[in-house]
């Protein structure tokens, strides 16, 4: 999932610019994003051994 996904500029009157957004608040959201990219590679990495592991198993 991307920042573009969760963005609501486009429904929100105001610009981007006016938006003062609280840097504790801004920090969630960036490890947020860094936790659930880090989290999507782990699933693939995951999926990958798994699926290696049922390829050696059933053998």
């Amino acid at each position: 999932m991307t920042m573009e996904y969760l963005d609501t500029e486009q429904e929100s009157p105001l610009e981007e610019d006016e938006v003062v957004v609280h840097p504790a608040v801004e920090n969630i959201l960036t490890f947020w994003s860094d936790e659930s990219r880090q989290a999507a590679e782990v699933a693939e990495r995951f999926k990958g051994i798994t699926s290696q592991n049922q390829n050696a198993s059933s053998h």
